[in-house]
């Protein structure tokens, strides 16, 4: 009796774990293809009507952009040795001089923006950060355009809410591109697909053990 209690108790665990699986699956999977379906082409806005509209779409372009690089963060894990950032967030702004609120982070990991800002952060002295920004200006306020997905669900955690948080003057409806990030079917369809394969696994286990307990009691 020991012996079934304890392989009964085991199948339900793996049980489980596999029903918590199936629903992360079918989460992140359903909000990719809704992303897909919802989002065929990036909306082009200028990022000033962008400010005044501000539409609920998902994959955006927004041009005439400056990027104010010297503003940007980044997430560290607490404890952790101190390294380059291999991922920053970049506010967006509509000049260099814009010192309005905080509406869009760019999330990027564009090689040249790294560069850029660990370039700043090595800098000694204020005076040292105007004449280095004074002689690369390009790079400290570029203006391009930002492109890409707005995190949300699944996509956006605990260490992107406080991102927010690190700005004064942030949107409370603050959102977050991912640099050049497209809608992807095939992932969140693989995704779908994999939820439904767990599903069926789900239920040939649990009625493994039915069968098997009914064995067990005859």
């Amino acid at each position: 009796m020991k012996i079934r209690y304890s392989r009964e108790s085991g199948s339900v665990r793996l049980v489980l774990i596999l029903a918590i699986v199936v629903i992360g699956l079918f989460w992140a999977g359903g909000q990719g293809l809704y992303t897909y379906f919802t989002n065929r082409k990036p909306t082009a806005i200028s990022y000033q009507d962008y400010l005044k509209n501000k539409p609920k779409k998902l994959w955006l372009m927004l041009t005439n952009c400056v990027l104010a690089i010297p503003r940007a963060s980044y997430l560290t894990i607490a404890g952790a040795p101190v390294t380059a950032p291999t991922e920053i967030f970049i506010p967006v702004r509509t000049s260099f001089d814009d010192n309005g609120k905080v509406s869009v982070l760019l999330a990027t990991r564009n090689q040249e923006y790294l560069d850029a800002f660990a370039e700043m952060q090595n800098l000694k002295s204020d005076a040292d950060a105007e004449a280095w920004m004074a002689k690369n200006y390009a790079r400290s306020f570029p203006r391009r355009d930002a492109v890409g997905l707005v995190r949300s669900g699944m996509d956006r955690n605990d260490k992107d809410s406080k991102l927010a948080s690190l700005y004064k003057n942030a949107e409370d409806d603050l959102i977050i591109i991912d640099e050049n990030k497209e809608p992807n079917f095939l992932k969140s369809f693989s995704l779908v697909a994999a939820a439904f394969a767990l599903v069926i696994a789900v239920v040939l286990i649990r009625r493994r053990n039915v069968e098997s307990s009914a064995s067990d009691v005859i």
